[in-house]
């Protein structure tokens, strides 16, 4: 046998390189135990965990901005609290001050009949009424119309007091719930403007993994489909390279030049015994793959019989040692049946374990 180079063209050396590239790129695929076991872009895979934490890091930083917001509501409203049980406090000391110092019990309409030193606070009898004239009686009051005057004008000045007083203290609980109401609004806001940002950010965040995975697909079908076409041209080219080439052609011009009829005839002897060898090595292979593929049938059928055998067999030896352990049951009851005929009754065990020896 005889080692003939034929020259090849620049687009069929080209096709061989672009292969022999392809098979070593994908070599380095297969031999990388991270990406063969994965199956899927690790960069990429990486870059989406990357952003899953970022993703996972900014919305703790918004829930922690959110939680000190609601620490701070919560502070403001314990604060707002606490001035109103302060303003109420002062209100009700103020309205006790102010019955003690302006509504004693010596000013009611009543004091005179109640009032325990009444008999010492009456003025003594005139010198010129003697004491059976029946000009003066005890318990007469001779003020009685300008006391009532001024009973009623002290009256109606307390109750001015007492209305501008609500008034003031209804002005001030007012503002308070006011301003208690403004701050709530202000905190509603906020806090609703808080989950606004958190839903956009959420929504971007899903739309750019989104965007991301579709741009991702859309590249690998692009790939995918560059490298069929690919594929298609360049097995088109090999196939017309092999139609069009010289050693199916014969084309004279090439295979032919400078070689003699003796060369040309051990070159197709040479060519023959390849396509011989050819044949008889495929032949081979195929009776071998036959021969395994049988083995391997024959292999798993004896396994199974065996299978079945030995659970035949177990299953007969169960049912032989039930009989043969049945049959020893009823021997040994028969024997014992035998030997103690003499059966203690109930009352002969219960005589026991009734003291403490």
């Amino acid at each position: 046998m005889y080692k003939v180079d034929v020259p090849l063209d620049a687009k069929e050396a080209a096709s061989i390189e672009r292969r022999k590239n392809l098979e070593n790129a994908r070599k380095s695929r297969i031999f990388d135990s991270k990406s063969r076991t994965i199956g899927v872009d690790v960069s990429a895979l990486d870059a989406q965990v990357q952003e899953a934490r970022e993703k996972k890091q900014e919305a703790k930083k918004i829930h922690e901005a959110y939680a000190s917001m609601q620490i701070k509501n919560d502070m403001v409203g314990q604060l707002l609290q606490n001035h109103n049980a302060r303003n109420e406090k002062i209100i009700e000391k103020n309205l006790v001050s102010f019955r003690t110092e302006n509504q004693p019990k010596c000013s009611t309409r009543e004091w005179d009949l109640n009032d325990p030193d009444a008999l010492k606070k009456q003025e003594s009898q005139p010198k010129n009424v003697g004491m059976s004239s029946l000009q003066h009686f005890a318990g007469e009051d001779e003020n009685h119309s300008n006391r009532s005057e001024l009973q009623k004008e002290q009256n109606r000045e307390w109750s001015l007091a007492m209305q501008a007083e609500r008034k003031a203290a209804m002005q001030r609980q007012k503002q308070q719930d006011m301003i208690f109401h403004e701050n709530r609004l202000a905190l509603d806001m906020k806090a609703l403007e808080l989950e606004e940002q958190e839903k956009k950010a959420k929504q971007a965040a899903l739309d750019a993994c989104t965007k991301f995975n579709l741009e991702l697909a859309e590249e690998k079908r692009i790939l995918r489909k560059n490298a069929r076409k690919q594929e298609i041209i360049d097995n088109e080219i090999e196939i017309k390279n092999q139609v069009n080439g010289a050693l199916l052609t014969e084309d004279s011009r090439f295979e032919h030049k400078g070689l003699t009829e003796e060369e040309l005839a051990e070159l197709r002897n040479v060519q023959n015994f390849q396509v011989e060898q050819n044949r008889q090595k495929n032949a081979i292979e195929k009776a071998e793959r036959e021969t395994w593929y049988n083995q391997q049938t024959a292999t798993a059928t004896a396994g199974i019989l065996l299978d079945r055998e030995q659970a035949r067999k177990r299953v007969a030896l169960r049912k032989a040692m039930d009989m043969e352990n049945a049959l020893l049951a009823a021997e040994q009851k028969l024997s014992q049946k035998q030997k103690y005929s003499n059966v203690p009754a109930d009352e002969y065990y219960d005589q026991f374990n009734k003291t403490t020896r």
